[in-house]
């Protein structure tokens, strides 16, 4: 019973593989195909009754038939689909035309087949204008890899011919700005007419940061190409950075030009008025003065000032002025001598610090009317800091009548009404201008107590040196 269901299983099979593919018949026939160049074909082969299907090609000219798969067709060029009555052909070439495809049908069980073909015709493709797409600029950060893209539709005729797209550095061609080899260019088209050329930069240096230009190339332009520019800049960050760190150096310059400006204005202001007041104007207070003293002054000083009592006598002794000191008489070791030297005197200049004799002596000294308290730095009182930064600018001595602190007794209502001067540096150095102005301008108003006698003083020794 066993061997009996077997026989009949295996009859029931080879009817069925009979009944499935006796007779193939292709229900498409012959026709004929009309397809543009550069487009894409897709054949058709519907057949039944079969069990296989086989696809021939036949060149135009050719007796011998070439089976699938052709020497020219590649994967991306033709293929079949899972379905083998379809053949896709990518893209159809001129060598194709007046080709014939052949379809062949078969039946294994009965040995039958069948076959059709079809009849391609290739017309020339009319190419179009291109389609060049807006580009976008790029930005990147320093050492970083850039890619510029342009982009174009040439439609489904265009063939990808070199050169198509070419780029352009600031008016140079790219090849000439390649030197480090960091450049590179590449052109693809696809199916649909799509082309797409970019430009890579790599490692990118601040020289790459300009502006590109992807030129396309077709008769359809009047001027036989478009031009698209392409701007490479920093990153937004890295630009915030640079134009930040730019402000701030351009803000300390120009603060520090201004200072310069202000501080330069300031000291030209004071030499100006310096100049006005001590050139021009004061000399023309210096009324000539005839006196019958056998001296013009007495310079009065003590031990703590010899220093400055030596510098003093040789300038004015320099500029013809007739000066004594106490020393200069013996009697003018005591205060009668004194008392005589001053009565001899035009002028009393007394450098010296306060002592028991000093009432005395600006009492006498009083009858004058003509009397100079020189301060040196050592006398004075301790001055502020704020009061030193105040002083900078001012470039004069202070010879208001003196008004000294009341904290010194009596001597302080003697002394109201004498001109006083403090004792200025004779740093001769050039380098020190506010020295030598504050010098000249001691000793022009000295000389304005000092007597002008003709026969001792020029007129151009009243003048500041």
């Amino acid at each position: 019973m066993e061997l009996l269901w077997w026989c009949f299983t295996l009859l029931q099979v080879v009817s069925s593989a009979i009944a499935s593919c006796e007779n193939p018949v292709i229900s498409s026939g012959n026709y004929t195909a009309v397809v543009f160049s550069q487009e894409m074909l897709l054949l058709n082969c519907s057949a039944t009754s079969y069990d296989q299907i086989q696809w021939f090609h036949l060149p135009n000219g050719k007796t011998k038939v070439e089976p699938y798969q052709f020497t020219w067709c590649k994967d991306d060029t033709c293929r079949l689909y899972d379905d083998p009555r379809m053949l896709k052909i990518r893209k159809v070439s001129t060598e194709l035309n007046f080709s014939k495809f052949i379809c062949v049908a078969s039946c294994s069980a009965t040995g039958k087949n069948a076959s059709a073909h079809v009849l391609v015709i290739v017309q020339k493709c009319a190419t179009v204008k291109p389609d060049v797409s807006s580009v976008q600029n790029v930005t990147v950060s320093l050492g970083e890899t850039a890619t510029l893209t342009c982009k174009a539709d040439m439609g489904t005729c265009y063939e990808l011919s070199f050169p198509n797209f070419s780029w352009d550095g600031n008016g140079k061609d790219i090849s000439e700005l390649n030197t480090t080899n960091r450049y590179s260019t590449d052109v693809k088209l696809n199916d649909t007419g799509k082309l797409v050329t970019t430009l890579t930069i790599r490692d990118v240096t601040e020289e790459d940061l300009q502006s590109f230009d992807c030129i396309l190339i077709d008769d359809h332009f009047e001027e036989g190409h478009v031009r698209k520019t392409i701007f490479l800049s920093l990153s937004e960050s890295r630009s915030q950075a640079s134009s930040s760190i730019y402000i701030a150096v351009v803000a300390t310059v120009t603060l520090i030009a201004i200072i310069l400006i202000v501080v330069t204005f300031l000291l030209c202001c004071c030499y100006c008025q310096w100049r006005i007041r001590y050139k021009c104007w004061k000399p023309k207070t210096l009324n000539k003065r005839e006196v019958n003293k056998a001296w013009d002054a007495l310079v009065w000083h003590d031990d703590e000032h010899v220093q400055e009592a030596s510098t003093l006598l040789a300038k004015l002794e320099n500029i013809g002025y007739r000066v004594c000191t106490k020393e200069d008489q013996t009697s003018g070791q005591d205060l009668q001598g004194l008392e005589a030297l001053i009565d001899s005197s035009a002028c009393v200049i007394i450098l010296r610090k306060d002592d028991g004799m000093m009432m005395t002596v600006l009492d006498k000294a009083q009858e004058n009317k003509s009397v100079v308290l020189i301060q040196t730095k050592a006398d004075l009182p301790p001055v502020r800091r704020v009061e030193k930064i105040m002083n900078i600018f001012k470039l004069r001595c202070q010879t208001n009548s003196y008004h000294p602190p009341q904290s010194n007794g009596e001597i302080n209502k003697s002394m109201a009404g004498f001109l006083k001067l403090y004792w200025p540096s004779h740093d001769t150095s050039i380098f020190n201008f506010r020295k030598k102005l504050i010098r000249d301008e001691f000793y022009y108003r000295l000389r304005l107590k000092l007597p002008k006698q003709s026969l001792h003083v020029e007129a151009e020794h009243i003048q500041m040196q």
